[in-house]
């Protein structure tokens, strides 16, 4: 892959430092040059960079005269010794790789097979499932740092909107073990989960804002696009494009970055792109349940009521969890459908035990949507105000959430009241927020 020339002077012209340009081009090395021309000689130098290590590779420099036909040979010869000096970085790389024994406890190392293969299925079974599979192998071994990163994951991805364990469980648990898995171990995967526990759990915008080149590598972490999420949440739609289009070319299968990818251009108000990317993904990403809960949002809030029905039953169907957002899908499509109030009052009545037990997935925040969705703004208003308070996870997409720009738009008190009560960071130059 050769990134064409026009957009990596885009990205120069930005002063951007080498690593970033090559994490924003998606690319693994850079060849740096520079021509030079006295009387009838050029010389050309020619440098193969690893902007992640922050070294040259190779460099060298070549001289003809300008009456000569060398441009074929120079050409030959540099990209010959460009493939020499990549191949020789990618062989050590591998050889190192190899040789980095995870465990030599066997039976730690195939219980950490099982339980990782069990968290990849996302659902709250399988996450019962691997947790004490985890255990046992961190009693075999307790310096395996990956059962850690495991355990952390869980708790992460459990804490959020699977709404599986108690919140406050899940955000120290999931910090706990990511810094343990760090302390054995440093690796990039457990960094960037660290990260989004800082995001979602503590709700620290700026520190995560400082740090975000952790997670603008491709993939951000197995579970999802966070990357395009971040922006998403903070308006910084066409970042969330740019991004997305590099993550579903290296990953077509993963319907999260086609997700994020949708969400980016309907909440920037490209309604019909959002429309037209719907009608290629929703079938293909049926049984991919961060696609359908992402997606089923957007046409819910674009009014597209008989696909959103769709989505909706296909998630009660195939993921029987009784997270908070699913019973508040279900809530309005019987409220769409004008079917028992009854039915509905049993929907919203789990979700209020939820809350009241301090759950994951963000019932407060799941129950204001619905009331807004009906119209009853003061309920809903009550019920906003519990979830930041409770600091549920889903209100940081509070100032881009798409029942509340109405009420950000005319400055209401209620909202206002808690927008300045969350710590928003100050948008970077290149990544900026839509307003």
């Amino acid at each position: 892959k050769v990134v064409p020339r026009l957009l990596i002077a885009d990205y120069l012209k930005q002063g951007r430092p080498l690593g970033d340009l090559a994490n924003a081009l998606d690319v693994r090395y850079i060849l740096e040059s520079a021509l030079h021309f006295s009387d009838s000689l050029y010389s050309l130098d020619v440098r193969l960079v690893d902007p992640l290590k922050q070294k040259y590779l190779w460099s060298d420099r070549y001289e003809h005269l300008s009456e000569t036909n060398y441009s074929k040979t120079i050409e030959t010869t540099i990209s010959e010794a460009i493939n020499l000096h990549i191949d020789t970085d990618v062989r050590q790389l591998r050889s190192y790789t190899k040789s980095e024994v995870i465990t030599d406890n066997k039976a730690a190392y195939d219980l950490l097979l099982t339980a990782n293969a069990l968290t990849d299925k996302m659902n709250k079974e399988s996450f019962y499932q691997a947790l004490p599979l985890y255990e046992k192998a961190i009693q075999l071994d307790p310096e395996l740092a990956e059962a850690y990163r495991g355990l952390g994951r869980i708790y992460v991805m459990g804490g959020l909107i699977w709404g599986v364990f108690n919140q406050d469980e899940a955000a120290s648990k999931s910090k706990e073990y990511f810094q343990r898995s760090i302390a054995i171990k440093p690796t990039l995967e457990a960094s960037q989960f660290l990260l989004t526990t800082k995001f979602f759990f503590d709700q620290n915008f700026q520190y995560v804002d400082e740090h975000l080149s952790l997670v603008a590598i491709l993939p951000s972490f197995p579970d999802g696009a966070f990357y395009a999420v971040y922006c998403n949440i903070m308006r910084r739609f066409e970042e969330s494009i740019r991004y997305t289009e590099k993550y579903v070319k290296r990953f077509p299968e993963a319907g999260n970055g086609f997700a994020q990818m949708i969400r980016a251009y309907f909440l920037s108000g490209r309604i019909k792109k959002a429309d037209s990317l719907m009608k290629l993904y929703d079938h293909k990403f049926k049984n991919d349940q961060f696609y359908m809960r992402d997606v089923a949002m957007v046409h819910l809030n674009n009014n597209n009521m008989e696909a959103f029905k769709e989505m909706n039953h296909i998630l009660k169907t195939n993921f029987l969890d009784n997270a908070a957002v699913h019973l508040y899908y279900d809530a309005i499509a019987l409220t769409y459908d004008k079917e028992s109030p009854l039915k509905i009052k049993e929907r919203l009545d789990i979700m209020q035990d939820q809350y009241n037990k301090g759950m994951a997935g963000s019932p407060a925040w799941f129950l204001a949507m619905y009331y807004f969705y009906i119209g009853d703004a003061d309920t809903a208003f009550e019920w906003l105000e519990k979830s930041h308070q409770r600091r549920e996870v889903e209100m940081v997409w509070f100032k881009t959430e798409y029942r509340l720009q109405s009420y950000k738009k005319a400055k209401d008190p209620r909202y206002m009241a808690i927008y300045n009560q969350m710590s928003w960071p100050v948008p970077t130059q290149i990544l900026k927020e839509t307003p």
